[in-house]
């Protein structure tokens, strides 16, 4: 009876998180929808910007990778 209680209590609460979870989600959609939180983090990751970034990546079978980036330098 023990073991079946528990497993009840433990179906409860993960369903109550799982509501609660999902209407959050729900509400920060919206949020960032309205584009003011996307500006927002946008401005903040701005400086992280400045310095060219470089992506190299190729297949094992390849001898000529693929370059992704600001190669300028």
């Amino acid at each position: 009876m023990v073991l079946t209680l528990g497993v009840l209590l433990f179906g409860v609460v993960t369903a109550v998180l799982l509501v609660r979870t999902r209407i959050r989600a729900g509400l920060a959609r919206a949020r960032c929808a309205t584009g003011r939180h996307a500006r927002a983090d946008h401005d903040r990751l701005r400086p992280l910007d400045v310095d060219p970034q470089v992506l190299v990546s190729w297949a094992a079978a390849d001898n000529e990778p693929d370059i992704m980036g600001d190669t300028r330098s």
